[in-house]
């Protein structure tokens, strides 16, 4: 992955060379290009490490089945009713839950179809972030930069391949919005797709909902960009021809969180949310917590950043001091807004931290202040490029260093392989109808009786994690049908299915003997087969 960033980033330098040299030159050809080139990137990537072919994955794909489940019941639109009506019960996506049931219609349960799909999210994911940075006037090379930087450093790359997560979508539908929000400051035809795209962004998860407030001030900004002089009064008419949007903006936003804080709740889900019994002390150890742990490789860019600025200001108090005020008041509305950014984002997730996918949409906040946002002042005012073009080197080699998405996409595509090849060894079974007691964890041991159940019709699974009751017995943590059996003693399934070194413990303590069980090791899980079983 580090190979193919610095590739790419020498061709885009390359680029930006032959751009100055050739004034003339198409934008519209431009993109074109880099979205192909984009598109090579991401399905190679995901083609040699194994992704596009992974098969099932424990965590979140046992969402496909439960909603497959629901349409010869309910239809498409009384799914889609039931699924969104249940979300509100704890969350709030209903853009979504729009998207997810969609694809569950229209994909079924073909996982290659799935990867190939999320894999074209991606590509428009990535070559949006460029498309937004190259029409606020940032250079090719730092574009590209802008768009990697979202998605690649502190493992947050995995949306880019993982099926359950909403960051692919939610950058996609932001970078939507930014870009119909730069047509819409030339066409007010674009008003009503700018109010659409808001709304949807605003349901595609909470983290994004936050970045409501920003779009109308993002829009002035980039409206005042094109201003020689800037004053309170041209920000104010600039405000009244576009009081349509603010106006709509505002309601989106206050209906939304009008329906998160009466209806939904704010503490519904353990690992994200406001808690009231969270007090100051806490929230603030636990942002601590979050920039010198899954945020630190940003803490550093950051840190880094600061002496930057710190550089301009020796710069401009020493060589141009009339500057300075200039320099302070471009600078405001970007700090701003960057601290906006991350104070809501490190709030949200206080409680449990902010790793992998919990990243995004911080990171936009980060790219956007010190590669658009600084590049803009720094044109504007005149700086010296050096010290900004060494500080985006030694950004870029701090990034390269903490990549490590090609080995958690290899790990996540054998992860699948393993998976789907144990779960269909299960299958052979499946006229037997096995008791099958499962011990893998909370989600994963769900996710394991949804597919066996909905994909082989195995309904005698049982999970260790969902059997915390006063009656020694192993419980099914998914009874759809009435008929089935609640739950059995340990040692009277005749499959086990589990961690390797763990799930033989529990065997062991609850009296099964190992030597009457097959042992069938796939990776880090094992699964073990009554002998008898075996000859069925």
């Amino acid at each position: 992955m580090g190979i193919i960033f610095v590739g790419s980033l020498f061709l885009f330098m390359v680029y930006e060379v032959i751009r100055k040299k050739y004034k003339e030159y198409s934008l519209s050809k431009e993109f074109c290009i880099v979205f192909i080139w984009f598109s090579f990137m991401v399905f190679i990537f995901m083609s040699s490490t194994g992704v596009l072919n992974s098969g099932y994955h424990f965590i979140d794909d046992h969402e496909i089945y439960e909603i497959r489940k629901d349409f010869p019941q309910f239809g498409f639109w009384g799914t889609m009713i039931k699924w969104l009506k249940g979300d509100l019960n704890q969350r709030f996506r209903f853009t979504y839950f729009l998207i997810r049931v969609s694809q569950c219609y229209l994909l079924g349960d073909n996982f290659k179809l799935w990867h190939i799909v999320q894999s074209m999210v991606s590509v428009l994911s990535i070559f949006s972030s460029y498309f937004v940075a190259r029409k606020m006037q940032t250079p090719p090379w730092l574009s590209y930069i802008f768009s990697m930087l979202i998605f690649l450093g502190g493992g947050q790359g995995a949306v880019l391949w993982r099926l359950g997560p909403q960051e692919n979508f939610g950058v996609l539908l932001l970078m939507l919005t930014l870009i119909s929000l730069i047509y819409y400051s030339e066409n007010e035809k674009m008003l009503i797709l700018s109010i659409v795209l808001t709304i949807l962004l605003g349901g595609i998860k909470e983290a994004f909902l936050l970045l409501l407030p920003l779009l109308p001030f993002w829009l002035l900004t980039m409206e005042l960009k094109k201003e020689k002089v800037k004053s309170l009064k041209r920000c104010w008419e600039i405000i009244k021809n576009q009081y349509k949007y603010w106006v709509f903006t505002y309601i989106i936003f206050i209906v939304d969180m009008c329906i998160i804080i009466f209806r939904v709740g704010t503490n519904k889900i353990g690992y994200a949310g406001i808690d009231h019994q969270f007090g100051v002390k806490e929230y603030l150890k636990a942002i601590l917590r979050i920039c010198c742990g899954s945020f630190r490789l940003y803490t550093v860019m950051n840190i880094l950043g600061i002496i930057l600025l710190l550089f301009y200001l020796i710069h401009l108090i020493k060589k141009n001091i009339n500057m300075l005020k200039p320099f302070l008041a471009h600078i405001l509305i970007p700090i701003l807004t960057f601290g906006y950014i991350l104070t809501g984002q490190f709030i949200l997730h206080a409680k449990s931290g902010m790793g992998e996918r919990y990243l995004i949409p911080a990171t936009i906040g980060f790219a956007f202040f010190w590669i658009i946002d600084i590049t803009y002042i720094i044109k504007k005012i005149n700086l010296p490029v050096r010290y900004y073009y060494f500080f985006t080197a030694v950004l870029s080699i701090i990034l390269i260093l903490g990549l490590k998405d090609e080995k958690n996409a290899r790990e996540y595509a054998q992860d699948g392989k393993y998976t789907t090849e144990m779960l269909g060894e299960v299958a052979r079974h499946q006229e037997a109808n096995p008791d099958m007691i499962v011990s893998l964890g909370y989600e994963s041991d769900l996710s394991a009786s949804v597919y066996l159940q909905e994909k082989y019709g195995i309904k005698s699974v049982f999970n260790v994690n969902y059997s915390h009751f006063d009656d020694n017995k192993v419980h099914d943590g998914w009874i759809t049908d009435l008929a089935e059996k609640e739950s059995i003693d340990f040692n009277k399934a005749g499959m086990y299915l589990g961690y390797y070194g763990e799930i033989e413990n529990l065997m062991e303590n609850n009296g099964v003997n190992l030597e009457n069980f097959l042992q069938y090791k796939y990776g880090k899980y094992v699964l073990y087969i009554n002998k008898f079983m075996d000859n069925i």
